[in-house]
């Protein structure tokens, strides 16, 4: 069995997407692998995960104890790489990413003591510049203009362009201004550094983040952005704002169900029907924006998406409609009924046939 999708995403995230055995950028090229094997009774949790690239995954697992060739990596050993790589990407997983260059070409083939030492001699600066720290500070004003920020990032070098991109990051826990600059700065990245960024930044907003900085993140983060990411980790995001939601309190509703449908063409397929009920409940609720905006949403949504609304208000769910709800679900099946075929068609033809008691009376019956 594959490690669940939480414990694969903070892996991936703790590692920076580095594999912790050549120190190789992996991108969307790693693996997570199993230090001690399910077959011997290893378990799929964390402190048993391996990021690793895919050359060094089949290395890994494909030493046969009974026909050894080489050396074999001891379990002790994998996790003391894994700690090493950890340790190093606390320090800013940007930076990591650049840092790790500067290793020793046969890093793979070293002990771990060896590459720890390698590690604490890389040359990283304690601090950033005095530049660097004015620049993120002008960043992070609200009255600075985000003009041209890419070039002007550039003209800092690698090293500290990558601190002020950590920085920035760890900032999207609290600050709407940081996930403002980071929307503008991260299209220009490399691919590997572009994802790390979004990844972080996801699981730092869906962790930490209140509302607002919630809503800043759906408001600039575009699809490509967001597309860019892991796929449990947008899941985890947008589980966690359909939930602010729908405890449908006053000044969350206002403020994220706009925002939320402006990005809804980046809500995961697996959420389009909790998306299509998280609407309806909304457009019959008293707040002054979140319920036009969900009424809006409901008449604009793919037909992808209405369809598995509708294969998802079963008789059972829409009893518990009120008579406005009810009133959203049947404009929903009036527009996009044909979509739906088969047993579950005739529901939502009646849907949008009958009256709410109507309906009520004949499926009560059934």
């Amino acid at each position: 069995m594959a490690f669940p999708s939480d414990v694969r995403t903070k892996v991936l995230i703790r590692s920076a997407r580095i594999c912790c055995l050549c120190f190789k950028q992996c991108g969307t090229k790693i693996e997570v692998h199993h230090i001690v094997q399910e077959a011997d009774g290893g378990p799929n949790t964390e402190a048993n995960a391996l990021p690793v690239c895919f050359d060094c995954h089949a290395e890994v697992g494909s030493y046969n104890p009974r026909h050894p060739k080489g050396t074999k990596y001891r379990e002790e050993e994998l996790r003391t790489r894994r700690e090493n790589l950890y340790k190093l990407v606390e320090s800013g997983a940007l930076l990591a990413q650049i840092l790790v260059k500067q290793l020793p070409a046969n890093t793979a083939d070293k002990s771990a003591e060896a590459v720890e030492s390698a590690i604490r001699a890389l040359s990283s600066p304690p601090e950033p510049d005095d530049e660097s720290q004015e620049f993120l500070k002008r960043i992070l004003r609200p009255t600075t203009a985000l003009d041209a920020l890419a070039s002007k990032l550039r003209i800092l070098g690698p090293e500290n362009a990558a601190w002020v991109l950590d920085s920035l990051v760890r900032r999207t826990k609290e600050s709407t201004r940081a996930i403002e600059a980071l929307a503008r700065l991260i299209p220009s990245l490399p691919n590997d550094q572009k994802l790390l960024a979004v990844e972080r930044t996801l699981r730092n907003v869906t962790l930490f983040g209140e509302t607002r900085v919630k809503t800043a993140l759906l408001s600039e983060f575009d699809w490509e952005m967001l597309q860019v990411s892991d796929e449990a980790l947008r899941l985890a995001f947008f589980r966690d704002v359909f939930e602010i939601i729908d405890h449908d309190q006053f000044d969350e509703v206002n403020e994220l169900v706009p925002a939320l449908v402006k990005a809804q063409e980046y809500i995961p397929e697996a959420l389009w029907a909790d998306y299509v009920k998280l609407l309806i409940n909304q457009s019959g609720s008293q707040s002054f924006k979140g319920a036009p905006a969900a009424k809006r949403a409901l008449a604009q949504l793919s037909n992808e998406v209405a369809k598995a609304g509708l294969l998802a208000l079963t008789p059972e769910v829409l009893y518990q409609f009120d008579h406005s709800r009810f009133e959203s679900a049947k404009r929903l099946a009036t527009q996009y009924g044909d979509n739906v075929t088969g047993q579950h068609g005739a529901v939502v033809r009646d849907l949008a046939a009958k009256s709410w008691r109507a309906f009520a009376e004949k499926y009560a019956s059934d």
